[in-house]
């Protein structure tokens, strides 16, 4: 094998090694999407369950006629998709204006080097200060 047929070589292998990692990220975005799909199902199943459950349940035992029972469980079952299709808006809305609050919130009140607050949690030391650690203190008047 010649100089320039085994470079020629470690470039084809550095393209397949590259072409690999793609389409292995691929295959993770593909597997997150299937898991979230999966559990939308699971959602949607459980609501149509119920829908059924109540329909029966309703004409069995509370003397619903089965027009009635029917019209419910077309009810639930609308109003399943309807809550499953709403429920990424929702979340998404909600995200943007958690963000918004907490960007406001950390305008008004600056800190230099380590608030109280980081992440609306309390900090229990301020990064950088003089005080670093636990520190205790007398009380007032010598007590405790």
């Amino acid at each position: 094998m010649t100089e320039d047929e085994f470079e020629a070589l470690e470039r084809a292998m550095e393209e397949a090694g590259g072409v690999a990692a793609a389409f292995s990220q691929e295959l993770d975005r593909m597997r997150a999407g299937l898991s979230e799909t999966t559990r939308d199902l699971g959602r949607l199943e459980r609501g149509f369950s119920s829908g059924v459950r109540r329909a029966i349940d309703g004409v069995l035992f509370d003397g619903k006629s089965v027009g009635g029972a029917l019209k419910g469980l077309a009810g639930a079952m609308s109003g399943t998709v309807y809550d499953n299709a709403m429920r990424p808006v929702a979340d998404g809305i909600g995200g943007a204006l958690a963000q918004g609050v907490t960007g406001l919130v950390s305008g008004l009140m600056p800190f230099a080097q380590g608030g109280a607050f980081s992440g609306g949690r309390v900090t229990p030391f301020a990064r950088g200060g003089v005080v670093s650690g636990p520190v205790p203190f007398r009380c007032v008047a010598a007590r405790g």
